[in-house]
């Protein structure tokens, strides 16, 4: 029986009739109180409909996932599934003056909430995802890291990553990238250890030029689709690691 943590709060919050089962639950890095306050529409004059596209744009973006109040609830009494949440933070002055010199400053999917030096009207920022380990919170996972878990869970609309160039050193190239057909996973017991196969089903839309690379020519396109294919494998299991080793928590539900 869960007794410490957040599972009393959450159970509450279930069983409260002015509560829907599908809000969205968002795990805040500062006090909720501000959080709240700091949350007001821009350009849009219904907050209702404020909040909807605040929450539904990572559709969009990939870098966080619409986590609602039963799943949440589900994953907490579930064995076989950790719980995670939305992240969210508010985007302050600090955060733009802090990461601005960053080496990773033009991978926005690269921060958490309250990371990003992304400067706007809004303040509130809903970005990565909080982890849990039965009801306690252990970890924050990325943008990058949430796109990654939305590829192996199979659940990626559309998302755009920032990788390295293959043929400029310290550019980038934007990539927009969708799932062509569902994520498969197997598991098969070697040597009484589990063997975990994952194959992910990418295409790939150029979506940034690179000075002088002529896209039109087979070699630079084989090039750029294997360093792509190298990197999202990179970043698919270094997200793995995080979780399974670091936060000690599956949220993907592997077998």
């Amino acid at each position: 029986m869960l007794i410490f943590g957040i599972s009393e709060y959450i159970c509450t919050f279930i069983n409260d009739v002015q509560l829907r089962p599908n809000c969205d639950i968002i795990i805040s890095k500062c006090e909720a109180e501000d959080f709240l306050k700091s949350s007001k529409p821009v350009l849009e004059t219904m907050s209702a409909r404020y909040y909807e596209l605040s929450l539904t744009s990572s559709k969009t973006t990939g870098y966080t996932e619409e986590v609602i109040l039963s799943d949440f609830f589900i994953n907490l009494l579930n064995e076989d599934i950790q719980p995670y949440a939305i992240l969210g933070g508010i985007n302050t002055e600090r955060t733009h003056k802090s990461n601005v010199e960053t080496t990773n400053y033009s991978k926005d999917e690269s921060y958490t909430a309250e990371q990003t030096p992304i400067t706007g009207e809004s303040q509130i920022q809903n970005m990565g995802l909080a982890v849990f380990n039965g009801d306690k919170l252990v970890g924050e996972l990325t943008g990058l890291d949430c796109i990654c878990h939305l590829i192996i869970t199979n659940q990626l609309d559309t998302a755009t990553v920032s990788i390295p160039s293959p043929f400029e050193d310290e550019q980038t190239i934007a990539l927009e990238i969708t799932l062509t057909k569902p994520t498969s996973k197997s598991v098969k017991l070697i040597n009484n250890s589990p063997f975990i196969e994952t194959n992910a089903y990418i295409t790939a839309r150029v979506m940034s030029l690179s000075n002088g690379i002529d896209f039109t020519k087979e070699e630079n396109l084989t090039k750029l689709e294997e360093y792509a294919n190298n990197y999202l494998e990179s970043s698919i299991s270094n997200y793995l690691y995080k979780t399974s080793k670091e936060f000690n928590s599956d949220i993907v539900r592997i077998w």
